[in-house]
């Protein structure tokens, strides 16, 4: 069985793919970094379509 897991973070998004059997092994792994946008009113924001 494999199982995927996703880590969305303050500034990326991280994925890792495990194989699940008498052991667990992750099997792949990938991080992507994406953008912060600073609002005028101090805020901040991202854009999902990044993620």
């Amino acid at each position: 069985m494999y199982v995927i897991v996703y880590d969305f973070g303050t500034s990326s998004v991280k994925a890792c793919l495990f194989s699940v059997g008498s052991q667990i092994e992750i099997v792949a792994k990938s991080t992507e970094s994406y953008g912060l946008y600073v609002l005028k009113n101090g805020g901040v924001e991202q854009d999902v379509e990044e993620w």
